[in-house]
């Protein structure tokens, strides 16, 4: 038997899946985490002006990335040349992390701001395994008062009104939704009525609350779109969310006038892998 036809065709067909395996599992650990892709959107929004996005998300520095990371990252944002700059949480991945790798974040170019949230990981929020919250160390104030200096504009719980060739939009931030001190209603209060609002939330969770639905666009990261995909198939891993899995990475139209896009951003947790799957900047065109 060990030398029939049939042995020797499920030793190859053992080999070439152990080949496969081993392939895959090289690729997704030390190739596709530094792929670095430009995901180029298009997005009309009614009566604001016309700009161009960078959404920059989940760097996650840490055990994987470090500060050469972010200066590549820096260099590949300013070359798209944005009006603004989205930095949309999870900067670090615990709390361990040296926050002076940020330090090349004080390079970004944007003509009309750079704008920022924290993330649950940046504040020390997690799900445990029955959806309830829980937290550890909380470097928010740490990671503001690094960045803002840099010229990194964070939006707690607030917003800012931009005007860009005599129009204008409202640039809307929030803490992450797994935070109690997340407050939507505070952000948006006394943003003019037919003003255009574009939100940003690290958690797309944020679409639980009916006020994210009056925004225009919803901006969101922490979902990393998994990190491990397969082809019609999608996200292999549960998505750290309480909202439904399907919303994991790209745009999602909730109503006729609001749409949420998650990135699945540039960095990994827990592990050091991406599968079908790369790191992206996103390259936003509003109304081009």
């Amino acid at each position: 038997f060990a030398h029939s036809p049939l042995a020797v065709a499920l030793y190859s067909i053992i080999c070439v899946i152990m080949t496969t395996g081993c392939g895959l599992t090289f690729y997704g650990s030390y190739i596709e985490p530094r792929c670095i892709v430009i995901n180029r959107q298009q997005h009309h929004i009614p009566h604001a002006p016309a700009l161009r996005i960078a959404i920059v998300s989940d760097f996650h520095l840490g055990p994987y990335n470090q500060s050469a990371f972010v200066k590549r990252i820096v260099t590949k944002t300013n070359a798209l040349n944005p009006d603004m700059i989205f930095l949309v949480g999870d900067f670090i991945d615990n709390e361990r992390s040296d926050i002076t790798d940020l330090h090349p974040l004080q390079h970004l170019r944007a003509a009309h701001g750079i704008f920022a949230v924290t993330g649950n990981h940046d504040a020390g929020c997690y799900l445990d395994i029955h959806q309830q919250a829980y937290k550890t160390v909380d470097r928010t104030k740490a990671l503001e008062d690094f960045l803002e200096p840099k010229g990194i504009r964070f939006l707690k719980n607030q917003h800012a009104i931009v005007t860009l060739h005599s129009q204008q939009i409202a640039i809307v931030g929030v803490d992450d939704a797994f935070m109690q001190e997340c407050n939507l209603k505070k952000a948006l209060h006394n943003i003019p009525t037919h003003t255009p609002r574009i939100l940003l939330s690290h958690n797309p969770d944020i679409i639980r609350d009916p006020l994210s639905h009056d925004c225009d666009l919803i901006v969101s990261g922490h979902t990393h779109g998994g990190q491990i995909r397969l082809p019609f198939i999608g996200a292999l891993g549960p998505i750290p969310t309480r909202i439904s899995k399907k919303y994991d990475q790209g745009s999602f139209k909730l109503n006729k006038k609001c749409t949420l896009f998650i990135t699945h951003g540039i960095g990994e947790t827990w592990a050091r892998a991406r599968l079908f799957c790369p790191p992206e900047i996103v390259c936003m065109e509003i109304n081009e």
